[in-house]
C-alpha cells in the first residue's frame, strides 16, 4: 500500500496580503517624500543666509530689548520654532565676552558638520 501524496497548501492569503501591502508601502513613501519637499527640509543653501539675517537683525534685537540683563540667548530663546538651516540642521548661537562683545550664528553648511571650512557664519555686535 502506498502513502498518499500530501497536496501543497494553497497560499492565496499570502498573495492577497502582498497585493494589498505593496501599494500601501508605495503610497506611504510618496507621501513622506512630498512632505519633506513641502516643509523646505531638502537641501536649499539659499534658505540659510536669509533666515540667519532674520534671526540676528530682527529677532535678536527684539529679544535683547525684552531681556536687557540676560546672558547670551539660545536659538530657541529668540521666539521662533524650527530654527534650522537649509540643510535641516539646527543653528548654533554663541556670544563672545570682553571688549568686543559679539553674537555669532553658525550653520554647519553643506557637509552638515560644525567646525569645517564650509560653515556659514554671521556675526553682529551685541
Amino acid at each position: 500500500m502506498s502513502s498518499p501524496v500530501l497536496a501543497r497548501p494553497r497560499r492565496r492569503w499570502l498573495r492577497r496580503l502582498l497585493l494589498v501591502a505593496a501599494p500601501v508601502v508605495i503610497v506611504t513613501a510618496i507621501v513622506i517624500i512630498n512632505a519633506n519637499i513641502a516643509c523646505g527640509c531638502e537641501d536649499d543653501p539659499t534658505f540659510t543666509p536669509i533666515d540667519m539675517h532674520q534671526l540676528l537683525d530682527r529677532d535678536y534685537p527684539a529679544w535683547r530689548a525684552a531681556h536687557p540683563n540676560a546672558p547670551c540667548p539660545g536659538v530657541l530663546d529668540l521666539g521662533r520654532r524650527g530654527n534650522y538651516d537649509g540643510w535641516n540642521r539646527p543653528y548654533r548661537l554663541t556670544c563672545t565676552k570682553g571688549a568686543k562683545r559679539r553674537i555669532i550664528l553658525r550653520s554647519g553648511g553643506p557637509d552638515k558638520e560644525m567646525g569645517t571650512a564650509d560653515d556659514v557664519t554671521l556675526e553682529r555686535p551685541m
